[in-house]
């Protein structure tokens, strides 16, 4: 029986992701687990995954003066999680996942990188 791929996405804008409840409602659950981390307090988002039990963390960013606090708590989670990849999109969520990411020896993914894969 193959193991199936941790996914950890770092979600940062107040904004609703259409996508990203499409992801968290439909990926396929026999080869995937999939979790977030939620950035802004109040995101859309974050209401959406509680009321479809999809599991998530809140790790609220208020000031650019706590990123090592920030990358410390997304390093605990996916460490306890053992996550094997982290996607994020936009720069302070990519410094998120890549130092984090880097330090769990997670596979670190965005969305650019992802899409160039696809074109190779």
């Amino acid at each position: 029986m193959n193991k199936k791929l941790k996914l950890t996405y770092i979600m940062g804008l107040n904004i609703r992701w259409v996508a990203h409840e499409w992801l968290a409602m439909y990926i396929d659950r026999s080869k995937f687990e999939v979790d977030f981390i939620i950035l802004e307090p109040n995101d859309p988002l974050q209401y959406f995954l509680a009321e479809h039990k999809v599991p998530y963390q809140m790790i609220p960013m208020t000031d650019y003066a706590i990123m090592p606090e920030i990358t410390k708590k997304i390093y605990d989670h996916l460490k306890v999680n053992q996550t094997d990849i982290v996607h994020t999109i936009f720069f302070q969520r990519a410094y998120y996942r890549t130092t984090g990411g880097f330090l769990c020896r997670c596979a670190c993914e965005g969305i650019y990188a992802a899409a160039r894969r696809r074109e190779e």
